[in-house]
């Protein structure tokens, strides 16, 4: 069974036991989905519901900023790229779909 984690990289490196990853760093740790039945290192941190994930998330990202695609270029003329805060429920809820 696949389980959203929280990792850091070995040797500059993804681990074997992680499927998808490398996303929403926080200083060294980042959060993806190991494998199904992936034997993990003592560094992983598992989030066993949604609403752990999504603290966590919440718990570093309240200064983010992420960009979307605005075909309009209402914010930024002559552009298609804008930004705004980061949503982490949609991030979490795309990690967990994942699983």
């Amino acid at each position: 069974m696949k389980k959203a984690i929280s990792y850091i990289l070995e040797n500059e490196t993804t681990p074997d036991f992680v499927f998808w990853g490398g996303q929403y760093p926080n200083g060294e740790k980042l959060l993806g989905v190991s494998k199904d039945d992936a034997i993990l290192s003592e560094n992983v941190v598992v989030y066993e519901t949604k609403e752990d994930l999504l603290q966590y998330l919440l718990s570093y990202t309240q200064d983010w900023m992420e960009q979307y695609n605005n075909p309009l270029g209402v914010m930024h003329p002559g552009t298609i790229w804008d930004t705004r805060p980061f949503n982490a429920e949609n991030a979490a809820d795309y990690l967990w779909s994942l699983l």
